[in-house]
């Protein structure tokens, strides 16, 4: 669950600043948006059945967005339809590959009602940033059903603190996040002192450090690094997403909390050599690397 965007993406060599052009080098693209929305897509492209919980407006944009759904296999049977327009961001990658982006929420919130069935038929539950009501109402209804809860807050939910998240961490299973946003979570600037923050208040929460370049930081009841693969990125959009849709997908296929780590960083890795945020192998597919030593 989790805000569902319509993507205007950019290809730039820099990125703009105050009284200078910076010129699109390639296409614009258009593609379906939001955390929640991507890591449902690379789920489903992983090989698991997935669905989607959000809104999109009544625009043509959020037509497109349904589309698209359906086309890739994702169900919409929680999807509501809702007057007014669809959630819409411009984003921009620029020659390192780093990512800029601009949003317009649009009907993605207010969330609406969650419905505890829907949830309580799933194995897991991935939420992202939308309305701290609705996180603490799904969270609720999965850990009551025995659903395990994968949060990634995001830069903006992260800000608002340990305490505003306290009732969805206490239902989460796992807390993914990066660095930068476990700073704002927590007010520690060092990793370690932050994820001791989390876990002192919220023991049962499992806290995986995303890094990019860096190795991830793992610490639960096992306490542990996994090392990225070294690709040549062009577009790290989605990068965290399909983490995350690789992480769950392995925990689903029975691996240890290790390997789902280890392959969620492949998934990752061969996201940010494509572009676009759902440009994602199949399972199959990250198991034969050679390169990434996943057998």
């Amino acid at each position: 669950m989790g805000h569902i965007l319509y993507d205007v993406r950019c290809y730039v060599k820099d990125f703009p600043v105050p009284d200078k052009t910076s010129f699109i080098y390639s296409q614009i693209e258009n593609s379906v948006g939001g955390s929640g929305t991507n890591v449902a897509m690379a789920a489903r492209s992983l090989g698991l059945k997935t669905g989607l919980m959000g809104n999109v407006g009544s625009d043509p944009e959020g037509g497109r967005l349904i589309q698209h759904l359906l086309k890739h296999g994702v169900d919409i049977a929680r999807l509501r339809v809702v007057d007014g327009h669809s959630g819409k961001a411009i984003v921009m990658i620029n020659s390192k590959a780093d990512v800029e982006v601009v949003e317009m929420l649009g009907v993605n919130e207010p969330f609406g009602a969650v419905d505890p069935a829907y949830v309580a038929n799933a194995k897991y539950l991935f939420m992202s940033g939308t309305s701290i009501a609705a996180l603490e109402e799904a969270s609720l209804y999965a850990k009551k059903s025995g659903v395990e809860v994968v949060f990634d807050p995001g830069r903006s939910k992260s800000r608002m603190g340990l305490a505003k998240l306290g009732k969805i961490l206490q239902n989460s299973s796992y807390l993914i996040i990066n660095r930068a946003e476990l700073a704002f979570l927590t007010g520690k600037n060092d990793v370690h002192a932050g994820i001791s923050l989390v876990r002192k208040t919220h023991p049962c929460v499992t806290c995986i450090i995303k890094s990019g370049s860096k190795p991830v930081i793992v610490e639960g009841e096992e306490k542990f690094e996994v090392a990225p693969f070294k690709v040549k990125a062009i577009d790290t959009l989605g990068a965290g997403d399909c983490f995350c849709a690789g992480f769950i997908t392995a925990l689903r296929y029975g691996k240890s909390l290790r390997d789902a780590v280890k392959f969620a960083n492949a998934v990752a890795a061969v996201k940010v050599t494509r572009r676009g945020a759902h440009n994602v192998p199949s399972r199959e597919e990250v198991m034969k690397m050679k390169q990434f030593k996943l057998r």
